[in-house]
């Protein structure tokens, strides 16, 4: 029922990213796990997948190429304070604690995406809930 919810947009061409795949599918799982918990009952949450750019690797290179995995829910959002915390070990923005949880999950994303020499930011989508971009590094094209 919870995966019924999930709505995937598929990438305008083929998307390739460097990736471990257990360690990715762990990061992607924590962020999609979040976004159901913390949406409103019945509400999707939508995963698409776009191109992107990351930082380069040294002064005087280019942005490297990247692919986005972006998750967005339509929960209640995060007050700033809670949001600028969100990668703090066992921080949890749900001070009732009432939905299970440890709050290591974000953080080991965060932990997991700089493995991959990638990026993971999260932001408020004004009127919608929050908005979480993974962002790995896109494989070389093969020609």
């Amino acid at each position: 029922p919870e995966q019924e919810r999930v709505e995937l947009i598929p990438a305008a061409s083929p998307a390739m990213a460097l990736v471990d795949a257990a360690k990715a599918r762990q990061a992607v799982e924590n962020v999609i796990g979040n976004a159901l918990k913390y949406s409103h009952a019945g509400r999707p949450v939508q995963v698409s997948v776009q191109p992107g750019l990351l930082e380069a690797l040294g002064p005087g290179l280019a942005p490297r190429p990247a692919w986005q995995l972006v998750i967005e829910d339509e929960g209640p959002g995060m007050a700033p304070a809670d949001l600028k915390r969100i990668f703090e070990r066992f921080f949890r923005a749900d001070p009732s604690c009432t939905l299970p949880g440890t709050g290591l999950g974000m953080s080991l994303v965060q932990e997991i995406m700089r493995a991959h020499h990638g990026h993971v930011e999260v932001s408020q989508v004004p009127g919608r809930g929050l908005r979480v971009a993974l962002s790995f590094p896109a494989a070389p094209c093969e020609d």
